[in-house]
């Protein structure tokens, strides 16, 4: 029996169907994940870019003020150089005065001596970090040029020295114009711009060489002599040609080492936003750390990411549950069906299952224009039995003629079904009338054999057995064939009972019914009924058979 198609279908998608939605939310989730991971990426950077502008801006402002100082420092040049001028020396300490952070202004002559000074004195080891700055502007531009961070003073901090170059009439090199600015005034302004807590953005200010100047020191950043800085420079590289243009540009760097500053955590791999300080060669860099950037992403990421997985299998496990339950509702429904159509006591299918399967064959027959039989079987004075030896006994003689008759239907397509209390009939497909004869006989001696060896040469029960033919050349009914059936099988029990009998190819309508000595069998006058006990169930009321 066939399940039923929606059930059968449901049972057949729900495991796929649980699968492709649980793939249809991991897929949703991810691009979830993606889109915050791009948002927090954004934010960072923009975050990056804030800060670095604000510290632009507010390191600018210092450096215009210094631009201006060493603007009019250049102004009090003159075409005479070389020696000191007590003027000059007055006005450069006075416009250091003016200046809102100390700083220290210098002129000096095209080999590096000091020709004019905003100090008092100036130490010969300074005196010496003075000349050499200036040899390394001789021949550059316009453009202020940044030294590394120096000792400046015995017991002072350190400092940068920009400087700008003079020219003379003809374009030649008559000195340079310095300001010697100490590291701490730097340190200062980014200090006050750069967070403290887990998601600060730390901030850092380097020459054009790679070499730390301000802000909070990292290992890559900070390297002890060009060549450690050289050795681990790709990320410098990297960032000093993003920043060419003068732009802001972003970039993820791998950072040798941990920070200097340990009362932040950081690890090794920062994403870095760098840009240029407005004329000058300084480098400004902001950065974040990475596990800092997204670890609250990443905490989403696990929460989410164990929610999904557990809807997922808990989607799975109940679709599973569920088409279990549904196949065992769809076996229920089988067995019961499977029960609704079957005979208790022999195991064969009962009358339902009989009519729904004699239509088919009967249909399937005229359309392949093939034989079919239909042989009618009834256990010989069976009221008798049941009445001599019990119901008990009568079951059990039932059911070895039920298996009698399952014992000699060996093809498919053939069929037996208990019609009645001792009838019962067997349909066999694509078969002549010699064949259910072989078959009616065989049948007929295996009950014979099997009931002697029952009641142990007692009385015991025959069989006898009417045949119908449906052929081709003539088509009949469902109800003419039984009608026949039941007609040849009342000829053999009228003929001495324990026989087969075949009946006509004609239609019930065309034929009398008589038996082979010629007395009229089965006319609306003389109606009798050929069973043992009960009324026959292949016999409707009102209609005839014909056996001739």
């Amino acid at each position: 029996m066939k399940l039923p198609s929606i059930s059968s279908r449901l049972e057949t998608l729900l495991l796929p169907l649980s699968l492709l939605v649980s793939l249809l939310l991991i897929a949703a989730t991810s691009l979830t994940l993606w889109i915050t991971y791009d948002e927090v990426t954004r934010k960072a950077l923009r975050s990056s870019s804030d800060m670095l502008h604000l510290a632009e801006n507010h390191i600018s402002r210092e450096v215009d003020l210094w631009l201006f100082a060493l603007d009019l420092a250049v102004s009090l040049t003159g075409p005479a150089g070389g020696a000191r001028d007590i003027d000059r020396q007055s006005a450069l300490f006075q416009v250091a005065e003016r200046l809102p952070s100390p700083v220290d202004l210098f002129l000096t002559g095209p080999d590096g001596q000091v020709l004019a000074d905003s100090m008092d004195a100036v130490p010969l080891d300074a005196e010496a970090r003075l000349r050499s700055f200036v040899h390394r502007i001789r021949d550059g531009n316009k453009t202020p040029s940044v030294s590394e961070p120096m000792p400046w003073l015995a017991g002072a901090d350190k400092a940068i020295l920009m400087g700008r170059r003079l020219a003379d009439a003809d374009g030649g090199f008559r000195g340079a114009a310095v300001v010697a600015v100490p590291v701490a005034r730097l340190q200062q302004i980014i200090g006050d711009l750069q967070g403290r807590g887990p998601e600060a953005v730390s901030l850092a200010l380097l020459s054009a060489d790679g070499a730390m100047v301000a802000g909070r020191p990292l290992a890559l950043l900070n390297g002890q002599g060009r060549g450690m800085r050289d050795a681990a420079g790709v990320a410098l590289q990297q960032a000093l040609a993003a920043a060419e243009g003068g732009d802001v540009s972003h970039a993820r760097v791998g950072l040798a080492g941990g920070p200097v500053d340990e009362r932040q955590v950081e690890d090794a791999t920062r994403a870095v936003t760098f840009g240029w300080v407005a004329n000058t060669n300084l480098l400004l860099v902001a950065s974040q750390s990475t596990t800092q950037i997204y670890a609250k992403w990443l905490e989403r990421l696990f929460i989410l990411s164990a929610v999904v997985l557990l809807m997922c299998l808990s989607a799975i496990l109940l679709a599973a549950k569920l088409r279990t339950e549904l196949r065992r509702r769809h076996q229920a429904e089988i067995d019961m069906a499977a029960l609704a159509t079957t005979d208790g006591l022999t195991g064969l299918p009962n009358r339902r299952r009989f009519d729904e399967v004699m239509q088919r064959e009967r249909d399937r027959a005229c359309r392949a224009r093939q034989p079919l039989s239909l042989l009618a079987l009834d256990a010989d004075r069976f009221k008798r039995i049941n009445d001599s030896y019990g119901h008990a006994t009568g079951d059990e003689v039932l059911r070895l003629l039920s298996k009698a008759i399952a014992g000699q239907l060996r093809r498919p397509g053939d069929f037996a079904a208990r019609t009645g209390g001792e009838e019962f009939a067997v349909i066999l497909p694509e078969t002549d009338a010699t064949g259910a004869l072989h078959v009616a006989e065989r049948i007929r001696a295996d009950f014979a054999a099997a009931t002697g060896r029952f009641f142990e040469g007692r009385d015991g029960c025959t069989l006898s057995v009417g045949i119908k033919i449906l052929t081709p050349a003539r088509p009949e009914t469902v109800s003419q064939l039984l009608v026949c059936a039941d007609a040849a099988l009342y000829a053999a029990k009228q003929g001495g009972r324990d026989r087969v009998v075949l009946g006509p190819v004609r239609p019930a309508s065309q034929c009398s019914e008589v038996t082979s000595q010629g007395k009229e069998v089965n006319s609306p006058a003389n109606k009798t009924r050929h069973t043992d006990g009960g009324p026959d169930p292949l016999w409707p009321e009102g209609q005839a058979g014909c056996f001739a």
